[in-house]
């Protein structure tokens, strides 16, 4: 039985949804000339010489993540393999789409850019048409554009697909006004993203810093380890902690409850037990390798992860500073699936300092780092479920904007 949806005045049903009556439904055809790309040969050094131009891949619009421009490819052609290639230079403000692996990643082109066999350009035909509200529109139908899509071993969209898939067409002072507000949110979400990368680069020189000079000191001495203060040591991992290995807990067996299961990547579920009481500081063991987590509270360790079992009278929280410093990958024991041994890290020695007042002010720092990276990191998650809805609302018309 079929259901039947209710359409509020001054909108009507369509086969792309219920959208606004003073809209139209037109194919990609009506809108865009689609073009197809191509790959200069790698054997010929000038096509790949004297780069000007970005040659983008599904791969540079993949890494997009959010942003909707693309200021380089990672790789670059010569003037001279777009003009002996078969290859397109895209006007701007035309748009390049990822059709192979994946589907769905789009791009609005402002620098002169082609693309290689894996993209598909569009390049306006209408004057009715404001490329980058189509940008956030292809974006938002990234699944509808996968369904349509055919291959075997990986999805392509064809180019006769892209053609007759539809879309809307709003008044362009419509259009507009959309991809105005839509851009607003990427450029808040641009800019958080950069305000955290900056932030965690700052924590890792003060980690640097903090974890060879401490805080205060003026005399040092040399060691296999470089210049630490004299007061510190050169300590083995093992003589400062204990590392164990967690404990096998299927799904089968958890009972509901509110002690948290601590796998390789942190909080994984909750049981009604507890395995161990107090603070945890673990680590990701096999699988995912050396990702330090922080919990105050009893908790089940899984086996996936170890976790300091013993912390010597040391401070908690300096030592889950302290190990997040180290390298893990040299102490990958695993072939197929990365694995970390306990018995390979506790010789590793590091510099360290028994004092626990001069531990718990250099936690206290770089837990004020933290606090910020993670206030940034909650912003940025409300941005992108504003954009989410956004995007959900304005492209369809459900809400109108003012023009």
């Amino acid at each position: 039985m079929a259901i039947e949806v209710k359409v509020p005045d001054g909108y009507k049903a369509t086969v792309i949804g219920i959208i606004p009556n003073d809209w139209q439904i037109k194919s990609i055809s009506d809108l865009f000339d689609v073009k197809n790309g191509a790959t200069p040969s790698t054997k010929e050094a000038k096509y790949w010489s004297n780069e000007q131009i970005n040659w983008i891949t599904p791969t540079d619009l993949n890494k997009l993540t959010g942003k909707s421009l693309i200021s380089r490819s990672s790789r670059m052609i010569s003037e001279i393999a777009l003009s002996e290639c078969n290859l397109t230079l895209m006007p701007t403000n035309s748009l390049i789409m990822s059709t192979r692996a994946p589907v769905g990643y789009v791009t609005l082109v402002k620098e002169k850019a082609t693309f290689n066999q894996g993209c598909k350009g569009l390049i306006p035909i209408n004057k009715s048409v404001f490329p980058h509200f189509y940008m956030y529109f292809l974006l938002k139908s990234k699944e509808k554009l996968k369904s349509i899509s055919g291959g075997s071993t990986f999805q392509e969209l064809s180019k006769k697909s892209l053609n007759n898939f539809q879309v809307p067409l709003p008044h362009l002072p419509e259009q507009q006004k959309i991809a105005s507000i839509l851009s607003k949110v990427d450029e808040h979400i641009s800019q958080t993203k950069a305000i955290i990368e900056k932030t965690e680069e700052l924590k890792n020189g003060l980690m640097q810093q903090l974890f060879t000079k401490g805080i205060g000191h003026t005399e040092f001495k040399e060691t296999e380890l470089g210049e630490i203060p004299d007061e510190w040591e050169v300590c083995k991992l093992g003589d400062i902690l204990t590392l164990q290995r967690g404990h096998d807990l299927p799904l089968s067996d958890r009972i509901k409850g509110n002690i948290p299961v601590i796998g390789s990547n942190g909080i994984v579920g909750y049981h009604n037990e507890a395995k161990y009481k107090g603070t945890c500081v673990s680590m990701g063991r096999s699988g995912t390798i050396g990702k330090i987590h922080y919990y105050e509270g009893d908790y089940w360790p899984l086996n996936t992860s170890l976790f300091v079992k013993n912390f010597n009278d040391n401070a908690p929280i300096f030592l889950y500073y302290l190990l997040q410093g180290i390298n893990y990958e040299k102490f990958n024991s695993g072939t197929s699936v990365p694995t970390l041994n306990r018995n390979l890290l506790h010789p590793h020695k590091v510099p360290f300092t028994f004092d626990i007042n001069e531990q718990k002010k250099i936690a206290s720092i770089l837990s004020k780092v933290d606090s910020q990276i993670k206030q940034n990191k909650n912003y940025l998650s409300n941005l992108e479920e504003l954009k989410k809805g956004l995007m959900q609302d304005l492209l369809t018309g459900k809400v109108r904007v003012n023009v």
